[in-house]
C-alpha cells in the first residue's frame, strides 16, 4: 500500500510499504521502480519519501534510510552505524539540516560529516517513539511523539538551543 507521496519539479514519487518507491516522470510519461533489488534500495518497507534543497531524494524504510542522487542511491543503515534504522518520517530545515523521526529517537544528519547524530529522551525529547517532524516558519522542529509533542528551538548548524514539551 502506498505510505506517501512526494511531487518533484519532474515528477511523483509514491512509496510503497512492501514494494519500495515509484518515480513518475510527467514529462516523459515513464514509471520506474525502485526497490532493493533493482537498485539496492536498504529496504522496500518504505514509511516516508523527502526532497531536500539539493534535490536528493530520501527514502525512510524500516531497515534505515537511503538517498536517491541522480539514479545512485547511498544507504545508511546499522551495517555503516546509522544509530536508529526504523525511520518514520524526515524534512528539511530551513537552513539545510536533515531531521529523521524515529522509533528510537530523533536523527541529525550533518552533511559536513555525512553522520548522523542521535538525540534521545536523555537529551530532552518527550519519547524515543516519533510519529510525525515538522519543521515551522520560524524553523522550530516538531515533534510528533508517543506521549505528546516535543518542540525543538535550532540555531542555523541545526544544534539545539531550546527544548520544550507539552504533554497532559
Amino acid at each position: 500500500h502506498t505510505t506517501d507521496i512526494c511531487v518533484t519539479q519532474n515528477g511523483l514519487w509514491f512509496a510503497s510499504y512492501q514494494d519500495g518507491v515509484s518515480y513518475y516522470n510527467q514529462e516523459t510519461k515513464v514509471t520506474t521502480w525502485i526497490n532493493s533489488k533493482s537498485h539496492n534500495l536498504v529496504s522496500d518497507l518504505v514509511n516516508d519519501i523527502f526532497e531536500d534543497s539539493q534535490k536528493k531524494i530520501w527514502i525512510c524504510t524500516n531497515y534505515g534510510i537511503s538517498i536517491y542522487e541522480s539514479g545512485k542511491i547511498t544507504n545508511f543503515s546499522k551495517k555503516n552505524s546509522l544509530p536508529s534504522e526504523y525511520t518514520i518520517s524526515g524534512t528539511e530545515d530551513k537552513n539545510g539540516n536533515i531531521w529523521i523521526a524515529t522509533f528510537g529517537g530523533l536523527l541529525r544528519f550533518s552533511k559536513e560529516t555525512q553522520k548522523f547524530t542521535l538525540i534521545t529522551e536523555m537529551d530532552g525529547i518527550l519519547s524515543n517513539n516519533l510519529y510525525a517532524i515538522l519543521v515551522d516558519r520560524n524553523n522550530q522542529i516538531w515533534l510528533g511523539t508517543q506521549v505528546g509533542i516535543t518542540r525543538l528551538s535550532i540555531d542555523v548548524k541545526g544544534t539545539i538551543l531550546k527544548i520544550r514539551n507539552y504533554d497532559k
